[in-house]
């Protein structure tokens, strides 16, 4: 999967995701989806491709983004991977999208909203820890059995 939270200013780009959606209805989220199998080499066009599909942004009109986190979780018998890119756009002029509404949300009030524990957990790490460059592992686990939880580690070269 691949998740990107556009900004502006001080708002977040959220989608509230459509609740005809199969995954997480009417929950709130960053732009993005499943990485296509030629898009496999090149982890980064497929954000660049969810971007323009779901707000019709083009490369050219987005900073920095860069990829921040990458969260690992298993579901079952399933090992989900999922490229979470950051970015800042000086338009907030958005095409319409069938996975949802778009909203620019305040930071303030961006972990308000309904949203999955990963993308909540994303998010409170960004805010709290916001660096310019870097990459932070994620891994999900479960406190109790039911609670989740996530730890984080800087993605960084041992040599």
């Amino acid at each position: 999967m691949t998740t990107v939270f556009l900004t502006n200013e001080e708002d977040v780009l959220l989608l509230q995701r459509s609740n005809k959606k199969l995954l997480a209805p009417g929950m709130w989220s960053g732009v993005g989806g499943h990485v296509e199998s030629y898009e496999h080499d090149d982890i980064h066009s497929s954000g660049l491709r969810e971007i323009y599909e779901e707000t019709g942004l083009t490369e050219s009109e987005i900073d920095d983004l860069k990829l921040r986190y990458i969260v690992l979780r298993q579901k079952e018998s399933e090992l989900r991977q999922q490229f979470v890119y950051f970015g800042t756009v000086t338009t907030r002029a958005l095409g319409n999208t069938d996975e949802g509404t778009l909203h620019w949300i305040h930071w303030n009030d961006a972990l308000n909203r309904e949203m999955t524990e990963t993308t909540r957990y994303i998010l409170k790490h960004y805010i709290e820890h916001h660096t310019p460059n870097g990459v932070w592992v994620g891994t999900m686990g479960a406190n109790d059995g039911h609670t989740a939880s996530i730890s984080w580690s800087p993605l960084s070269d041992w040599a």
